[in-house]
């Protein structure tokens, strides 16, 4: 991953839009920068802005939400931030923003936005906030963590690192290196290792709770199962042929209601028939009237196209005199305008010549003008050249005077200051020798430091070896009495097991608590069999009143089906009368045509008594009616005996279901209820209840005392897991405090032996800088030696560098000078000629101004005598217009003309035609309407008013004819229907004596209902308790296969547990961090040999954790880190985070690094070291960047973006690639 740019907005201090393009040719040559400023300028802010683009949070203050952004400027509205970087995948840009209400200071933060987007493409990838982080860790290879410790190297954290002990270490690497995964892991082992014990007692403890049934008694259940169900099959059959009877019986009563409603129907179309009589004489004028419909619609269009002929011919009259009245109006209005377009084109054309003379005055007037305002132009042109000239020559007398005092106060500083001239040649050589005096003074101070620094340490090392002594003392005085307490508690749960092991506790507790289950359900038979029998002995009493409820309603029924069949037959001779005298009065219209004397065409007979007197109405309509009333009445009743019958023939099936369920059910309970009393010893069933109340009463007493040792076990028992916990930690306190007493006393020699060699360094030191000064006051003589010695050595060369600058500077001003002052002279020569040239042309252009000013003058009275003020265009134009508008009437008025005459024309022929048509369509008239008449009254019709009212429409007549061919295809149909029902009524009652009778049918499938449900119910019975101990056996093998299965995991957990688990996490989590420590401590001696070749950093095998550094200059002597200086420290750190970097960023290209942290405690040549190590990255494309406030890091590194703060508290940035956009 490479940084590309960084683009930030009002982030802290850094108020406005800045940006910083890292693709710059400078970072690439020079491949590591320094970003520099005063503390507070804003130089961290810049590193928070990568880490805010990319994730939304920063390291100092997390991450930035809509309740909290404490890195916005001040007095600012919104802000961003935005990293262009590129991956192996391609380039992209990260952008995160965040505004308030309106973009008002003080107003409501908003949510923030965050987005990321392809650089190339311009396509916005994500966003959404947590998907753009996730986006970011997909494409970079690297989430939060591993960049801040890959790309954003904090050097503090291992600074803190190398001065911890090794159970302060622990965090600390935790947290740089993210190992704590491990210790969730070991005691997530430890948890999941209880769990899996806990889970395998429950399974036995179940697994010890199932009881099957004996195999005898599973063969004697299936032998009643096979005998019930044959016993079912066969009454299953007597069930269907009693059904069959009853389905016969229901044919014949079907049978017989649809023959009585097809003999209604064939009443009903009777009378259908007689009134649709009037429909069918309609039916039979409309059919005569019909083919005479196409020439009466001919005759009534033709009238029709007659009398539209005559209006029309009205209306055109009327127009044609209009249409003439405006045909002599237009022809006046034409000659008009024939006259006034004459006058116009004459007025046109004289003037026409005028204007042409004007124009020819005007064209010399505007060449006169343009010639004057070139001539005015160059003189104010000439006017501005000479006087800026005589500005600039005064201005080039002034510079001369001033050249000259400056030449003189110049000679005066090389009189008085002669002797640094020697300082170009020698600054070089005192500089040396001056940094190197001064990196000598450092050393002895710093060896002073560090003397002192061993001298305390090694009190406080001598102290707490005392305090360490009897730390040890009290960890194993604690460790003793946690064994004594442990072994206490061990003898009072041996007291409360006795004789008996734990298991056979459980086993007993269980099968205590199985007999109570056992009793229990005993004591619920045994209470439901006496509710069982009472409840018998009630339904006895209900079924003996519904049996005689029954008999007596049969007996009504019986009677009340007497009187139906009566009813049925009197109805049935009511219908034949009333249908006789229906046929009676049908035969009205025939009397009507009979004669006296001549035969009837009916019955033969010529005495015709009916013919003038009606016969007398009867009264059969009412009787028969009255009839049907006592029909339906009967019917009534009998539906409502049959319904109370059905009614109590349930409620006698129910109370017989429910007599059988309860015989079952009693049977059952005596069948279970007696081995239990046999087995438990509880007497008979008749005096068992009390027995099994005290056999209850007993046994609970019995299993409370088996759960109170049990509880006070398992008590007893989580006691003994917590001490063997705090003897496990007591134990490794004890441990810790006895190796870091010894750790301590390493410590105590290891510092004696450095205080020695700090002594004979400091010795060797102050004999070196005492040779060094004099050979530097010997140098200083020539140049006031006994001033400059008092000064430091940065002081002196900081003045004898201010005067070797001062008097370069000076021999540069003078070569200026006379090269100046050449120069001034010669340009004013030639001002002086520019002068004299520009006063010349400027006379000569005065002169042709006056003459072109007289010409124009003449010209313009010549102008105004011949046409005045008018313009000569706006004349032309004007009377074309008056020409055109004169022409525009004559031709509206033409064309007006001309489509009135067509018009007039147009209507003279239309009338001509349409009084012809007349003349031919009146006679065609005439004849077809004679005609239409003549056929009328040969049709039959008095008249064309009879045939109009014989019309009917088409759709009506279809309507009536299918109306009377439904009547006559419905006296056919219901004709055969009632034939074949008469025929299969008497094939259904064939064979019918043989029969019981319904009542019989039905009492008889109530029985063997009864008996098939008695059946079905021990059957089911039996199967379920097949099936319950199939499926308790089930449980039982998977029960124990569960067991097996889980057994098996708890031994792989057990094992897991051996290796990594532990209660506090600390088993697994020391072995990782003490890999992971070796890894990356290779990686920090690969960096470290680069900087030093004196140390190498090595982990102790016997604490994984300890850190121990080689000395190669004392005979390769292992010692602790906290005996280096402050510069070795820093090289230390530098390493380790540099080895951190290359192992957070294994698999993943690191191409950009920032480092944030001081390098003041390096002296020159290590910080040279440093810088080098940082500078070879280079080498594989990288670009580091250095955050720091030491003054040399100006010097050493060349490519710096500095960060400037302002007096209004904002700060900008300035280097290479910066940029401060609008």
């Amino acid at each position: 991953m490479r940084i590309l740019a960084i683009h930030l907005h009002n982030l802290n201090s850094l108020a406005g839009t800045w940006q910083i393009d890292f693709t710059a040719p400078q970072y690439a040559a020079s491949g590591i920068f320094a970003i520099t400023g005063p503390t507070g300028a804003g130089k961290s802010t810049l590193l928070d802005a990568v880490c805010l683009a990319l994730f939304g949070r920063t390291p100092r203050l997390g991450s930035i939400t809509k309740g909290s952004n404490e890195i916005m400027s001040r007095r600012a509205g919104d802000c961003f931030a935005e990293v262009s970087f590129a991956t192996q995948s391609g380039r992209y840009r990260c952008h995160w923003g965040q505004h308030r209400a309106r973009r008002k200071a003080g107003a409501e933060l908003q949510t923030p936005r965050h987005e990321m987007v392809d650089v190339d493409s311009g396509k916005v990838l994500e966003s959404r906030s947590r998907e753009v982080v996730r986006l970011v860790e997909q494409v970079t290879g690297m989430d939060y963590e591993r960049f801040t410790r890959s790309i954003l190297l904090a050097q503090g954290d291992f600074a803190a690192f190398l001065q911890a002990d090794a159970d302060q270490r622990a965090p600390i690497l935790e947290q740089i290196t993210g190992t704590g995964i491990y210790s969730r892991l070991s005691m997530a082992t430890h948890e999941r290792t209880s769990e899996e014990r806990k889970k395998t007692a429950v399974l036995q403890e179940a697994l010890g709770s199932l009881k099957l049934l004996p195999p005898e008694e599973e063969q004697e259940i299936e032998a009643a199962i096979t005998a019930n169900t044959e016993a079912a099959t066969a009454l299953r059959l007597q069930q269907e042929q009693v059904e069959a009877s009853l389905q016969r019986l229901a044919r014949i009563a079907s049978l017989k209601e649809q023959l009585a409603a097809s003999e209604q129907a064939l009443i009903q179309l009777a009378e259908q028939r007689v009134q649709s009589e009037t429909d069918r004489v309609r039916l039979e004028r409309g059919q005569r009237a019909q083919p005479l419909v196409p020439q009466q619609t001919a005759l009534v269009q033709l009238q029709e196209q007659i009398k539209s002929l005559e209006q029309r011919d009205t209306q055109r009259g009327l127009g044609l005199q209009t249409l003439q009245q405006t045909q002599h109006q237009l022809q006046q209005a034409h000659g008009q305008a024939l006259t006034h377009l004459g006058e116009s084109q004459a007025t046109r054309e004289k003037e026409q010549q005028r204007i042409k003379e004007v124009r020819a005055l005007d064209l010399q007037l505007h060449e006169k003008n343009k010639g004057l305002q070139q001539v005015a132009a160059i003189m104010a042109q000439l006017e501005k050249e000479r006087a800026t000239l005589r500005l600039e020559r005064q201005k080039l007398h002034q510079q001369l005077t001033a050249l000259q005092g400056r030449k003189e106060a110049l000679h005066r500083f090389f009189t008085e200051h002669a002797t640094d001239a020697l300082l170009v040649e020698q600054m070089a050589g005192l500089r040396q020798q001056l940094l190197h005096l001064e990196q000598k003074e450092g050393e002895r101070r710093q060896l002073q430091q560090n003397r002192t620094n061993m001298q305390q340490h090694q009190q406080r090392a001598a102290g707490q070896q005392q305090q360490m002594d009897q730390a040890v003392a009290r960890a194993a005085e604690v460790l003793d009495s946690r064994r004594q307490q442990q072994h206490s508690i061990q003898r009072q749960r041996e007291e409360l097991l006795g004789e008996q092991p734990l298991p056979q506790l459980r086993r007993d507790l269980a099968e205590q608590e199985a007999r109570l289950q056992q009793v229990q359900r005993g004591n619920d038979w045994a209470k439901r069999l006496h509710a069982l029998q009472q409840e018998r002995d009630r339904h006895q009493q209900q079924g003996q009143q519904l049996l005689s409820n029954r008999q007596q309603l049969q007996e009504q029924l019986q009677h009340l089906e007497e009187q139906l069949l009566l009813r049925k037959q009197l109805v049935r001779q009511c219908e034949e009368n009333h249908q006789l005298s229906l046929r009676i009065r049908s035969y009205e219209e025939q009397r009507g045509l009979l004669q006296k004397g001549e035969p009837c065409p009916l019955c033969g007979s010529i005495d015709h008594p009916w013919q003038s007197v009606r016969p007398p109405d009867d009264d059969r309509a009412v009787e028969l009616a009255q009839a049907r009333a006592g029909l339906e009445q009967t019917q009534v009743e009998l539906a409502q005996h049959r319904e109370t019958l059905v009614v109590v023939n349930r409620d006698l099936e129910h109370l017989g279901q429910v007599q059988t369920e309860h015989g079952h059910q009693v049977a059952e309970l005596t069948e279970q209820l007696v081995p239990l009393l046999s087995e438990q010893h509880l007497g008979t069933l008749d005096t068992c209840i009390p027995a099994i109340a005290a056999a209850l009463e007993t046994g609970h007493q019995r299993a409370e005392e088996l759960r109170t040792r049990l509880a006070a076990i398992d008590t007893i028992d989580g006691q003994l897991q917590a001490l063997a916990k705090q003897i496990e930690q007591a134990a490794d306190v004890h441990a810790r405090a006895l190796q870091q007493a010894q750790t301590n006393q390493q410590v105590v020699t290891t510092t004696e032996n450095d205080l020695r060699n700090v002594e004979s360094r400091l010795e060797e030191a102050e004999t070196w800088l005492a040779s060094g000064r004099e050979a530097l006051h010997q140098s200083l003589h020539p140049f006031a030696g006994n001033d400059l010695l008092a000064r430091s050595a940065q002081e002196l060369i900081t003045a004898l560098e201010s005067r070797l600058h001062q008097w370069k500077a000076q021999v540069a001003q003078q070569e200026q000078l006379v090269q100046t002052e050449g120069q001034l002279v010669s340009t004013l020569d030639k001002q002086d000629l520019q002068l004299a040239h520009v006063e010349s042309q400027l006379s000569n252009q005065s002169r042709e101004h006056s003459a072109l000013l007289q010409q124009q003058q003449l010209l313009g009275q010549q102008r105004c005598e011949l046409y005045g003020e008018l313009d000569p265009n706006v004349e032309e134009q004007r009377l074309r217009s008056l020409v055109q508008q004169a022409e525009a009437k004559e031709l509206t008025a033409r064309n007006q003309l001309a489509a009135t005459d067509k018009e007039v024309h147009s209507l003279n022929d239309q009338q001509r035609l349409d009084r012809e048509e007349l003349a031919k369509l009146r006679p065609k008239q005439t004849a077809l309407s004679g005609q239409l008449l003549a056929e009328v009254q040969a049709a039959g019709f008095v008249d064309m008013i009879d045939f109009t009212a014989a019309l009917l429409p088409l759709q009506t007549l279809q309507q009536l004819a299918h109306k009377q061919q439904q009547l006559e295809q419905q006296q056919v149909l219901l004709t055969t229907r009632q034939a074949e029902q008469v025929a299969a009524l008497a094939k259904e009652e064939t064979g019918i004596d043989q029969i019981k009778t319904q009542a019989e049918l039905q009492e008889a499938k109530a029985a063997l209902h009864h008996q098939v449900e008695a059946l079905l119910q021990r059957i089911g019975a039996n199967r379920e308790r097949l099936a319950a101990n199939a499926r308790l056996a089930q449980d039982f093998a998977q029960q124990r296969r569960a067991l097996a299965e889980q057994q098996r995991e708890q031994q792989r957990w057990e094992l897991l547990h051996q290796l990594i688990g532990s209660a506090d996490g600390k088993k697994f989590r020391v072995f990782a961090q003490g890999l992971t420590f070796e890894v990356m401590v290779s990686h920090a001696n690969r960096q470290l040999r680069k900087m030093s070749d004196r140390y190498l950093l090595l982990r102790d095998t016997k604490e994984p954790l300890n850190l121990l550094v080689i000395d190669n200059y004392q005979a390769g002597e292992i010692r602790s880190t906290r005996n280096l200086s402050g510069g070795e420290s820093f090289l230390v750190s530098l390493a380790l985070s540099l080895g951190l970097s290359a192992k957070a960023s294994h698999h993943v290209r690191v191409d950009t690094l920032f480092h944030d942290e001081g390098f003041g405690t390096l002296d020159e040549e290590s910080l040279d070291t440093a810088l080098q190590t940082l500078a070879e990255l280079q080498q594989d494309g990288k670009l580091i960047g250095i955050i720091s406030h030491v003054p040399l890091l100006r010097e050493r590194i060349n490519l710096r973006i500095q960060v400037q703060p302002g007096p209004d508290g904002c700060s900008r940035l300035v280097g290479p690639g910066c940029a401060q956009m609008a």
